[in-house]
């Protein structure tokens, strides 16, 4: 299942609402909320699952230390992996640990990283002027406004299912609901589920030795 632009795929929604009658139950704007919704369920993920995190959704961390803080970046959903040294990433901790040790430690390497708010922050040295690095997921600009993007074009079936179910306080008492919910969340499984062999592909499990 492909999609050419943004008003195919919002046609296909309808179809999967109306069969081959694509011009009674919802306007264009009220579609165009559904898809949003959907893309924010994505993203988001539901109660027991993760949202989707796609290799397509990473970009660069970068940012240079000041007052021990650098700036989240405004459409982040997670960070994959921090780094001063990009042989030595650093270890994500909580806030309250990391003020906590750094009560104790005055100086030596950064080796560990918190999210105070909207800034990261790191311990148990000192950081100013050193240049950050990493990757982070961000999310993709709405569909409608950014057009088809590559995540989409790599799971079409997970946002339309996701658009589907954001459906139902439209529709009511309508027997295709659950169906929709449980197809979302088969294909949020299945695409976090590929991303995470992709990232293994190759590779070789080693055992630790203790």
């Amino acid at each position: 299942m492909q999609f050419t632009n943004y008003a195919e795929f919002r046609t296909a929604v309808l179809r999967m609402i109306d069969g081959d009658d694509v011009s009674t139950t919802f306007s264009i704007d009220t579609l165009d909320l559904l898809i949003a919704l959907g893309e924010t369920r994505v993203y988001s993920g539901v109660p027991g699952r993760s949202g989707l995190r796609a290799s397509t959704m990473q970009q660069p961390l970068t940012g240079t230390v000041a007052s021990n803080a650098v700036d989240l970046p405004e459409r982040c959903l997670a960070l994959e992996i921090v780094w001063f040294d990009p042989a030595k990433p650093l270890e994500a901790v909580s806030e309250n640990e990391l003020r906590d040790k750094a009560q104790w430690n005055h100086g030596g390497d950064v080796r560990q990283y918190a999210q105070s708010g909207e800034t990261l922050i790191f311990g148990p040295g000192g950081s100013d002027g050193a240049v950050l690095g990493g990757r982070f997921y961000e999310r993709p600009a709405d569909i409608k406004t950014g057009g088809l993007n590559s995540t989409l074009n790599r799971y079409p079936e997970l946002f339309m299912f996701g658009a589907l179910a954001e459906s139902a306080p439209f529709l009511g008492e309508d027997k295709r609901i659950p169906m929709w919910e449980a197809m979302f969340v088969r294909w949020l499984d299945g695409a976090n589920k590929i991303e995470r062999e992709r990232a293994l592909a190759g590779s070789r499990l080693t055992q630790k030795v203790r």
